[in-house]
């Protein structure tokens, strides 16, 4: 017993002498609290500066804080007498694709109008579910989120964060704004489509000269969730598709992070089937970067895989719904350069039409495998070939093992299929995040099949064909 005491108390001596030399150490070499923005990790590389994971909520309200454009010495239309955009009334407590849609469009407006657009907490988790609010750099990065815009939309103020703006916009200063009285005096019709509200309700925000405008909390949204759910948003695209907003968009680097981490799980020869949490994260968090890894920090397409949008849960519910009301395909699903089209019929509600109803919104084992067959055929038709099967759902474990199994003895030549459920996250962030890290893997697959209604697979379409790739390798169920 006396042993043991003494080489414990010679252990904690030893181990205090090397906290000591560590400590001095580091005093030595002038590290200091940061104190200005280029003391913080540059907006554009979060990720790859060392020993920054994983990276925790405070550090990114920091990050946000000392943005650049939070400078009130900044000359306009930045600076204390910066054009804001204020929208108080913005969505929030729906699914996190939903306030992406409508975070997006507002960002566009406000750089249409040559303000600073102000951008808020983001709230994971819907509302009835006791969603939680955090920095908006969590989730995406890009002019949308206070990135820089590109060198030919320079001139533009960059969007800044609410705490920032209540700073240099106190209550006297704001102008409010109520979007009934604005668009009776833009003096639209019935149903407007989406490029002459954004056009009239830019040309007003240009014209007023106050520097604090604020779109009323109490007032009705400009673009609300029923206008992504109609073919009126289809006008926008041209506009929408050619905005910096858009084509300098950017994921948050937790995302990115977490994407890159996983990426051999899908493009390496692993086995066919893998459990939850099989990948060792450390080790490939640490390890040195490998080909596949190398390539993806590229922006390179993920060749030879096939992603999977399959939406389970409640969804079901949601169908029946959309069934009973006819509703069609969801916003830039609509796009006419898209190869798969669907019309359902007014009375979709029971018989055969419900059925084909369901295979394009609910579709089961078989409905998914017969489907993978011909999309796997038509795009090996053209040259392409595809091994691999990504499947981002929020489907129970059994019901993947089903759908893995009958796609791996399918003799469609599959070598692997992996789903959402195999990834690994190494911190709260990134778990919170985990619907964007399956976006970002299909926005990168040679092909991907989603699901027309989805908002979800809305926003994965127009990333794919802002970052180049073919609308003829975006299908749908």
């Amino acid at each position: 017993m006396l042993l043991r005491g003494s080489l414990r108390r010679t252990r904690l001596a030893w181990v205090s002498l090397a906290l000591v030399f560590v400590l001095l150490c580091w005093l030595s070499t002038g590290h200091r609290p940061m104190s200005r923005v280029s003391d913080w990790i540059p907006w554009s590389s979060m990720l790859y500066a060392a020993d920054a994971y994983p990276l925790s909520f405070k550090q990114i309200r920091e990050y946000e804080r000392r943005l650049p454009q939070h400078d009130t010495s900044l000359p306009p239309p930045e600076g204390i007498k910066g054009r804001t955009l204020m929208f108080s009334n913005e969505v929030w407590g729906l699914g996190l694709n939903n306030q992406l849609n409508n975070r997006l469009v507002l960002s566009h407006l406000a750089y249409l109008s040559n303000r600073s657009y102000v951008f808020h907490d983001v709230m994971f988790g819907e509302q009835w579910e006791g969603g939680v609010w955090h920095p908006l750099n969590t989730f995406i990065s890009g002019p949308t989120a206070g990135g820089p815009f590109p060198p030919f939309a320079n001139s533009s103020p960059r969007a800044v964060s609410i705490e920032y703006w209540l700073k240099i916009c106190p209550s006297k200063r704001r102008t409010l704004l109520d979007v009934d009285a604005v668009n009776r005096e833009l003096d639209f019709p019935d149903e407007p489509d989406g490029v002459m509200v954004l056009e009239r309700w830019a040309d007003k925000l240009k014209a007023m000269p106050e520097t604090c405008v604020e779109i009323s909390y109490m007032s009705k949204h400009i673009i609300d969730f029923y206008f992504f759910g109609s073919p009126r948003s289809l006008s926008l695209f041209p506009s929408f598709s050619s905005s910096p907003v858009i084509s300098h968009f950017r994921w948050s680097d937790v995302v990115l992070h977490a994407v890159e981490r996983n990426i051999p799980l899908i493009t390496h020869k692993l086995p066919a089937t893998l459990p939850p949490g099989a990948i060792d994260s450390g080790r490939l968090q640490r390890g040195p970067p490998t080909a596949a890894i190398s390539s993806f920090r590229k922006n390179q397409a993920l060749s030879n895989v096939l992603a999977l949008h399959i939406r389970r849960g409640d969804y079901g519910t949601h169908c029946h719904n959309m069934a009973t009301y006819a509703s069609g395909y969801n916003s830039w699903n609509l796009l006419p350069s898209l190869p798969d089209v669907y019309n359902p019929p007014n009375d979709a509600k029971e018989g055969e039409a419900f059925e084909e109803f369901m295979r394009h919104c609910w579709p089961n084992v078989d409905d998914i495998v017969k489907r993978v067959r011909d999309v796997k055929r038509d795009y090996e038709k053209s040259g392409g070939r595809l091994n691999s099967i990504y499947v981002m759902t929020n489907g129970k474990q059994p019901w993947i093992d089903k759908l893995t199994e009958r796609l791996l003895t399918s003799r469609m030549g599959w070598e692997r299929v992996t789903s959402s459920l195999n990834l690994t996250f190494v911190s709260e962030p990134e778990k919170l995040v985990n619907q964007a890290v399956d976006m970002e893997i299909g926005k990168r697959a040679a092909v991907f099949v989603g699901n027309g209604f989805s908002t979800m697979t809305a926003n994965i379409v127009i990333f794919r064909l802002i970052s180049g790739m073919s609308a003829q390798t975006t299908r749908f169920w």
